[in-house]
């Protein structure tokens, strides 16, 4: 995405708000023993798992009551404009008894609500009496603001601005400084005839924010002689155009950093001018003049920037990779380790050259890199895949004995993460079956029991040539889906006692989810304990912030989703859970797709954030592209896509099913085909299908791009813990054996 969403994005009584849903992952239906979820006591198989609900929906529950139903219709009669009915509602909410601990807690909002009610009403001095300024919750990470404070503070910037519009912009700019805030404030303070310090806001904006939409319309109505006058120095012209990189504005970035380079004889400036505008050129995928400004960056920066020497050398050996140059690439190294012969970057660049090397044929050269590599550094980061890169070229030559040295290093990795040390698991097992069945067994349940891709292709594989071996570890997984009887989740007291906590759940029962959510992240700071962040997760999932949810823990995956078992089932099923599924399935049955299937991809595509946007400018739920989106609201509908209406769950994940639906029926079925269309398009995937059929476990390895190789790998994973998780009937996938050159899996 761009720029990060913050609350609050206009000004004063008219914010931005999410449209409130229901929370579509769980139902209010459990069983609850105060903070405690309980499963049903006794043996689960596979047909009678029960799902666990989320227990944060009981503290929710506990949270709706009389005064946040009357604050809902306060909100709903302020939308509608019927202010008399708003103020005349707030009483009821004020007065002693109404909820138990509901007066202070909700007091600075219900405070806020009068005075948005006062306002409408043309009594701006009562409002404005009401916002005297209060203490604001401190939160624990940067970024993070009281949004309530926030509201009552841009409701008294904006009342104080009919009388003192500088005084206004002070009490803004104290908040975070939001685009469409300092927006306001440089109009305040034109008004003000305070033009100095509206500069100096400007200024803020278009080099802080640049990518925003507040930012171009500054920018626009200043026009390209006025706005360099308005930044001034080179220094601020340099920083707008690093942020405009930054933000994925890389046609805005190249095009300013060209027109400073005409301007400037400052090496320093010019050197790292030259890099962004390389940097910027290789993002829109216009190679040639991309290696034209990384060369000279190198010239300029050899002498004042090693540092950006060195990253444009990488950047154009990896440009010069996309484009298969490998002679130049090799006269890049050599002149790069003569320059800094034990720099970091080293091993990438030698990496670089060996994929060219494979790509044209010449897999011995190849090999010798790698080899390279794994001999010179040793603990560089490229480390693990020169030694994967060897293994499989040794198994693809039908020689274990080389292979295995090169997988038990990364097996026994404490740096290989999960899907890395689980290939090379998966691979030992395979090579060890006929030499040394027993640990080759072991091998595959370890692989089976790291819940990764390669957790679903052993059993896969297993199922076919070692059929007893496969039902065995079908039943351990079973088994560790078995709490063997209440399993009882503890949401400790830090959290669901907390007063941020009871806000959110107060201010999401009360219709206002989008401070709710912010309200609860003051919370999720980096001394959680593993229970304290598994709380918050279910709590943002109870009010339907499933991305926020998905992000913590996500953040600490590495300490919290370990092995499966009863005492962790928790937090697979808050890791896993399933937001929008009745819109998921849906729209998967409509086009005769498997809804887990589907399920899978959103996740990794989205996190379920209906509204995220990516560099690329993909949008909502399913990351649909505009021009994806029209093609298949066409196909659907018969009629023109508003592309603004991608951000509406429903629309998006209709769209999203026809799309996969159609590579599905491109690849006679085969999901991993499927993927790889919705992913990198139809035409990608049959370059990568070949001119003779290839075992799936070997074609997965080979697909060309990194991107789509790693999607189809982690979106298969999801969809077998999703099939796991929920499908008590067939709780594991199957995935092909073979990929024939006409795209056609056998199973």
């Amino acid at each position: 995405m761009g720029a990060s969403h913050s609350l609050d994005q206009t000004v004063g009584i008219r914010n931005r708000r999410r449209p409130r849903r229901r929370n579509l992952a769980i139902a209010i239906s459990a069983t609850f023993s105060a903070s405690r979820l309980l499963l049903p006591e006794g043996d689960a198989t596979a047909a009678e798992r029960p799902t666990p609900e989320n227990p944060a929906l009981a503290l929710l529950k506990q949270e709706t009551n009389a005064t946040t139903e009357a604050l809902s219709r306060t909100q709903a009669a302020l939308n509608g404009g019927k202010f008399e009915y708003a103020l005349n509602s707030l009483p009821a909410i004020e007065a002693p008894g109404s909820g138990a601990g509901d007066s202070d807690l909700l007091s600075p909002y219900v405070g806020y609500l009068k005075a948005e009610a006062l306002t409408g009403l043309g009594r701006h001095d009562e409002a404005l009496a009401l916002l005297t300024p209060s203490l604001a919750a401190k939160g624990c990470r940067d970024g993070w603001e009281d949004p309530v404070y926030a509201l009552r503070e841009a409701l008294r910037a904006e009342l104080t601005a009919k009388k003192d519009p500088k005084e206004a912009a002070t009490i803004l700019r104290a908040l975070l400084p939001t685009a469409p805030r300092l927006l306001q404030a440089i109009d305040w303070l034109k008004k003000a005839r305070a033009n100095d310090e509206a500069r100096q806001v400007e200024v803020l904006l278009l080099t802080s924010l640049p990518e925003t939409k507040e930012a171009k319309k500054v920018a626009e109505q200043l026009g390209e002689g006025a706005l360099k006058q308005a930044l001034g120095t080179e220094a601020q012209r340099l920083a707008r155009i690093r942020a405009l990189l930054a933000a994925h504005e890389n046609e805005r970035a190249n095009q300013e950093a060209n027109q400073l380079l005409e301007e400037t004889k400052a090496r320093p400036t010019v050197c790292e001018l030259q890099y962004i505008s390389g940097k910027a050129l290789r993002k829109l995928r216009q190679y040639t003049a991309s290696i034209k400004a990384l060369k000279k960056a190198r010239v300029v920066c050899a002498s004042v920037s090693p540092d950006i020497q060195a990253r444009a050398t990488l950047l154009e050996i990896n440009v010069r990779a996309i484009r298969g140059q490998e002679r130049p690439i090799e006269q890049l190294i050599a002149a790069f380790t003569k320059q800094q012969p034990r720099h970091s970057y080293l091993d990438d660049a030698l990496v670089f050259l060996a994929e060219v090397k494979a790509a044209r044929g010449k897999h011995a050269q190849a090999e010798t890199i790698y080899r390279q590599v794994l001999n010179e550094y040793p603990f560089g980061d490229q480390a693990l895949m020169a030694a994967w890169r060897l293994a499989f070229a040794a198994i693809k030559k039908n020689d274990p004995g080389t292979a295995r040295p090169f997988l038990e290093k990364i097996a026994k990795s404490d740096a290989a993460p999960t899907m890395e040390g689980s290939r090379a698991r998966y691979w030992l097992a395979r090579l060890l079956e006929k030499e040394a069945p027993e640990v080759s067994a072991s091998y595959f349940r370890e692989t089976v029991l790291d819940l990764s891709f390669y957790s679903w292709l052993a059993l896969a594989h297993t199922a076919r040539k070692r059929p007893d071996l496969s039902k065995s570890l079908q039943r351990e997984l079973l088994e560790r889906l078995d709490p063997k009887g209440a399993l009882h989740i503890e949401l400790p007291s830090a959290i669901v006692r907390s007063n941020a906590e009871r806000l959110g759940f107060k201010l999401f029962a009360a219709g206002r989810p989008d401070i709710a959510e912010a309200a609860m992240r003051q919370l999720d700071c980096p001394g959680l304990s593993p229970k304290e962040a598994l709380a918050l997760a279910f709590s943002l999932d109870a009010i339907d912030a499933h991305a926020s949810a998905q992000a913590i823990l996500r953040a600490r995956s590495s300490t919290m989703l370990k092995s499966i078992s009863p005492e962790t089932l928790p937090v697979w099923y808050a890791a896993y859970s399933r937001p929008y599924f009745p819109l998921v399935e849906k729209a998967a049955k409509a086009e005769e797709i498997e809804p887990l299937l589907f399920l899978a991809l959103v996740r990794e595509e989205s996190t379920f954030d209906p509204e995220i946007v990516s560099w690329a400018g993909a949008v909502g739920l399913g990351q649909l592209m505009p021009a994806t989106a029209v093609g298949a609201f066409s196909s659907v509908f018969r009629g023109r896509l508003d592309p603004s209406r991608l951000t509406d769950p429903e629309l998006n994940l209709r769209l999203g099913a026809r799309v996969l639906a159609d590579g599905l029926r491109t690849f006679e079925g085969v999901e991993a085909l499927g993927l790889g269309a919705y992913n990198a398009g139809a035409s990608a995937v049959r370059r990568w299908l070949g001119p003779k059929p290839v075992r799936f476990e070997r074609w997965v390895e080979e697909v060309s791009v990194k991107q789509t190789r790693r999607y189809i790998k982690r979106v298969t994973e999801t969809w077998g813990i999703y099939r796991l998780l929920y499908d008590k009937d067939e709780p594991f996938i199957a995935l092909p054996a073979v990929i024939p050159a006409s795209g056609k899996g056998k199973r």
